[in-house]
């Protein structure tokens, strides 16, 4: 299907929209230009990463594995499906991909994700839009030491999660030992 550049710039001025909530207009342009800066700062950190061999996989999972997962789980229509260390929402971005190669609506799904660092959530959101999908993805705290996604102050159930916690293992160490550390600091502060 060909889009028009009248239906593009719908689509985006939509998408826009949605990532900007209730950020005012006049801050709007501001939020939006660092975003755009920052996702193309990490394209071509990752173009380079790979051009030189670098083991990126500790700050992102390759596409050939997320796929490989997305096939191995097979979503359906109806599922729920969880990223607890989202990045840039590749994971979330495949299923949708992998939905309407088998004839479904990216928003046959549900989609959620948590994501520590708030660039990459915010590189998420966009990256959710322009795959057309709707995903509720939380920011600013781990998955392991704080998870957002609660039903019944108990850890919510989804049919499906993505997570190569291989590829982030040592990240996700670190993130929690600093974050214990913080709260540490915090409880002897008050």
């Amino acid at each position: 299907m060909k889009l028009t550049l009248q239906q593009l710039e719908a689509h985006l001025w939509g998408a826009a929209n949605i990532l900007r909530g209730k950020t005012a207009g006049q801050d709007y342009e501001n939020y939006i230009l660092s975003l755009m800066f920052y996702k193309r700062l990490c394209d071509q950190w990752e173009r380079e990463a790979d051009d030189a061999g670098a083991k990126a996989g500790e700050f992102f999972t390759p596409p050939e594995v997320v796929d490989t997962l997305v096939r191995i789980l097979e979503p359906r229509p109806g599922d729920s499906v969880y990223d607890p260390t989202s990045g840039s929402g590749g994971m979330l971005a495949h299923t949708a991909d992998y939905l309407r190669e088998h004839g479904h609506h990216a928003t046959s799904a549900r989609y959620c994700a948590q994501e520590m660092n708030w660039g990459n959530a915010a590189i998420g959101k966009i990256n959710s839009v322009l795959h057309g999908l709707e995903a509720d993805i939380k920011a600013g705290t781990s998955t392991i030491i704080d998870p957002q996604f609660l039903e019944d102050g108990k850890v919510r159930k989804f049919s499906l999660v993505l997570a190569t916690f291989s590829f982030l293992r040592r990240v996700l160490v670190a993130e929690a030992r600093q974050q214990t550390d913080d709260k540490k600091i915090e409880s002897k502060d008050a």
